[in-house]
C-alpha cells in the first residue's frame, strides 16, 4: 500500500509535454514549483524505464540518500523475521 501511495502522489504530478524543434522542453511553472527548480540554475535528468525525471541536483542526492537508507532497514527487517 506504501509504495503505491507514493506513486500516485508522484504520478499525480505528471504532465506531459511536448520537445519543439530544437529537442527542448517548456516545464510548467507548477512542476518548476514542485522540484523546486531555480531558473538558470544546474537540473538533473534521470531516466526511469519509458520516462525521465527532472530533479534539483540536491534534492536528488538527499532522495537518493534516503531511498538507500529504506532498502538497508528493508533488509534488515527481512533478516529479523
Amino acid at each position: 500500500l506504501e509504495g503505491r501511495r507514493k506513486l500516485r502522489r508522484f504520478a499525480s504530478n505528471a504532465e506531459d509535454v511536448e520537445m519543439d524543434g530544437q529537442g527542448r522542453i517548456l516545464l510548467s511553472g507548477k512542476l518548476q514549483d514542485k522540484a523546486a527548480l531555480v531558473k538558470g540554475k544546474e537540473v538533473l535528468i534521470v531516466g526511469n524505464m519509458d520516462y525521465f525525471e527532472i530533479w534539483d541536483p540536491r534534492r536528488w542526492e538527499e532522495e537518493e540518500k534516503n531511498a538507500g537508507e529504506e532498502e538497508k532497514n528493508a533488509g534488515k527487517e527481512k533478516q529479523d523475521k
